[in-house]
């Protein structure tokens, strides 16, 4: 399959507390949670960058440092489409290890389709803003709703244009689950784990 004409996102800039240690190079199924979100986004799109992360993330790709920390995955997602060279960016969270390579290849078909500012996909009525496509010319709107004390991505979205949201069955709900705690990692299923 080719790959379109989007910028994939790993957005790896959390502090990661609650975990204990760096979420980002937690290793699963041999290979660590930046590298699963970079070699799942780099079979639909054609060229990813990591967002707001360490710099010692650079060993695994480019890594757009934030510009303004303290703001959460807004402040990364803004980074990316500041840097983007391609109309569209497809937005996954490290930590959501589970999302299907299916999915993103749908998010972004829908996109590229799509006349909003942004594809999200949504599971039972509950959003899921970090694994998503946002258009490029979001990030004047996005900026603004940053400059308005807006944190919620969903919120700066909605403020920036038009959102469109891909529907998912509720059994996908579990796609979607983050790795906050050891706890979360202990939860995965057997192949995921190492």
């Amino acid at each position: 399959m080719s790959l379109l004409p989007l910028q994939g996102v790993v957005l790896a800039g959390g502090r990661s507390s609650r975990m204990g240690r760096d979420k980002a190079r937690i290793s699963l199924g041999g290979r660590t949670l930046v590298e699963r979100a970079l070699a799942n986004l780099a079979q639909v799109c054609q060229h990813c960058v990591i967002a707001g992360g360490d710099p010692a993330l650079a060993a695994y790709g480019r890594v757009l440092p934030d510009q303004q920390p303290g703001l959460g995955p807004l402040a990364g997602i803004l980074v990316a489409l500041q840097a983007s060279p391609l109309p569209w960016n497809l937005v996954l969270a490290v930590d959501m290890p589970q999302v299907p390579v299916a999915l993103l290849q749908q998010l972004a078909q829908q996109a590229l389709r799509s006349s909003a500012i942004a594809v999200v996909a949504r599971v039972g009525g509950a959003v899921q803003p970090l694994c998503a496509a946002y258009r490029t010319e979001a990030r004047a709107g996005l900026q603004q709703g940053i400059e308005a004390g807006e944190r919620r991505v969903i919120a700066a979205a909605q403020q920036a244009g038009p959102v469109e949201y891909l529907d998912l069955p509720s059994q996908s709900a579990e796609w979607f689950l983050n790795l906050n705690t050891p706890e979360d990692l202990d939860a995965l299923p057997e192949p995921e784990r190492e």
